[in-house]
């Protein structure tokens, strides 16, 4: 049985473009549970030649990977831990959401995909289906760029497909789409892509595609050495 500060999910990046970020590497663990044992990151920098500790990789730090146009814990609709929210099951209804993405996954143009204000509708897919929406509410003394977010988790495989993000004016402020599939090979479901709407900035960003790498591939675990800071400087070296 697994313990409260055990690693449950594993994160490894190495960037190669554009030039001024190519060599960069990141590498982050997160905990069953990350409030008694908070996220660990580690952060390759080519103009430093050093692995260091990257502790702000977390809650409502900007990500620069997309521009600032949202926190690192948007990731995958959510990621991290949840101490600073208060979260509330409100019920279930119907929703119209993002289903069977396999067009958007192959896409193999990222500029087919990417257009101005929102993504091509021709590459998106959607089915009507039931979800469980929780709402999450800033903790008082609890300091984050989101007074609320509203999760909308599906009924059949428990993913977060969709989210809506609101600013300290109770303004809506960002809202996020999680486009899962399910991998038949390995016989499991696959939300690494998803896209955040800013609209106070009118912009957008599309993280997870895979098709003009050659699509999702699954490989066999890596091992331990290649989990440590040092396999993560050596990834980066440019």
């Amino acid at each position: 049985m697994a313990k409260q500060g055990d690693v449950f999910f594993r994160t490894k990046l190495t960037y190669l473009a554009p030039a001024r970020r190519a060599g960069e590497g990141l590498m982050a663990f997160d905990a069953v549970n990350p409030v008694v044992q908070p996220r660990k990151v580690w952060q390759y920098l080519p103009g430093q030649r050093r692995v260091k500790l990257a502790p702000d990789v977390a809650y409502d730090t900007p990500n620069p990977g997309s521009a600032g146009a949202s926190t690192y814990d948007d990731a995958w609709v959510f990621n991290g831990a949840l101490d600073r929210f208060n979260f509330k099951l409100v019920g279930k209804k119907d929703m119209i959401v993002p289903y069977g993405q396999y067009k958007l996954f192959a896409a193999k143009v990222a500029t087919d995909v990417a257009k101005p204000n929102h993504l091509n509708p021709d590459f998106l897919r959607w089915e009507l289906h039931r979800v469980w929406v929780v709402e999450a509410t800033l903790k008082p003394g609890k300091r984050h760029i989101y007074s609320k977010r509203t999760f909308y988790i599906d009924e059949d495989s428990w993913v977060a497909l969709a989210s809506d993000q609101y600013d300290a004016r109770g303004q809506l402020y960002r809202s996020s789409f999680d486009h899962m599939i399910y991998a038949y090979d390995v016989q499991a479901t696959y939300t690494g892509n998803h896209v955040i709407y800013d609209f106070v900035s009118g912009t957008y960003n599309l993280t997870g595609m895979s098709g003009p790498y050659g699509g999702l591939k699954y490989i066999e675990p890596l091992k331990p050495a290649q989990w440590s800071p040092e396999a993560l400087s050596g990834a980066g070296v440019r």
